[in-house]
C-alpha cells in the first residue's frame, strides 16, 4: 500500500468512527428522554348510543407534543361519531407507566375501561375490571383488551 492509500483508508475509518459515535450517541440521549405520554377522551353521557373516542400517545420528548398527539387520535378516531370525537378533552398524563384500554366491541354496549397503570399487565387487568363494571352483568364476559401503550422504562 502506498502512503496515499494508507492515508486515505485512515482516514475514512475516522470518519466512519467518527458516524457510529455520533447515531450511537443519539440513541443513548434519545432513549430516556422520550417518555411521556396522555390519555385524551370523548365520553358521551351515554356510550352505548353514542360510543366512546379515545387518543393515547407515548414516547414523546415533552409533555405538550403527548397531549397534542393524544388529543389528534381521540378527534380522528374512525369507530366514534363526530358529536363524540367533538367532546375529546385531556383526561391524563403518564411517564414510564402503560396506558390500557378494555371495551365490549359490540355496538349499543356500555362496557368500556381505561387506566394507567406501572406495567402492561396492570393497567390491562384494571382496564379490564372497569369495563366489566361498566357492562353490566349479561355483558361483562364481553369485555376484552383493545389497546395499550407503554412509555419510557415501563415494562411491557
Amino acid at each position: 500500500m502506498t502512503h496515499r492509500t494508507t492515508t486515505t483508508v485512515t482516514a475514512i475509518a475516522s470518519i466512519v468512527t467518527g458516524i457510529v459515535a455520533l447515531v450511537m450517541g443519539f440513541q443513548f440521549a434519545a432513549g430516556p428522554a422520550l417518555a411521556d405520554g396522555a390519555v385524551a377522551l370523548g365520553r358521551p353521557a351515554d356510550i352505548a348510543k353514542a360510543g366512546v373516542a379515545i387518543g393515547i400517545s407515548s414516547g414523546y420528548e415533552d409533555q405538550e407534543n403527548a397531549q397534542q398527539q393524544a388529543l389528534e387520535r381521540c378527534r380522528s378516531n374512525k369507530d366514534a361519531p363526530p358529536s363524540t370525537k367533538a367532546l375529546c378533552r385531556l383526561i391524563a398524563n403518564f411517564k414510564d407507566q402503560c396506558a390500557a384500554v378494555a371495551i365490549d366491541k359490540k355496538a349499543g354496549t356500555p362496557g368500556f375501561g381505561w387506566a394507567i397503570g406501572t406495567d402492561k399487565a396492570t393497567a390491562q387487568a384494571e382496564a379490564l375490571a372497569i369495563c366489566i363494571a361498566t357492562a353490566g352483568k349479561s355483558r361483562e364476559k364481553f369485555c376484552e383488551h383493545s389497546i395499550f401503550f407503554c412509555d419510557g422504562t415501563a415494562r411491557q
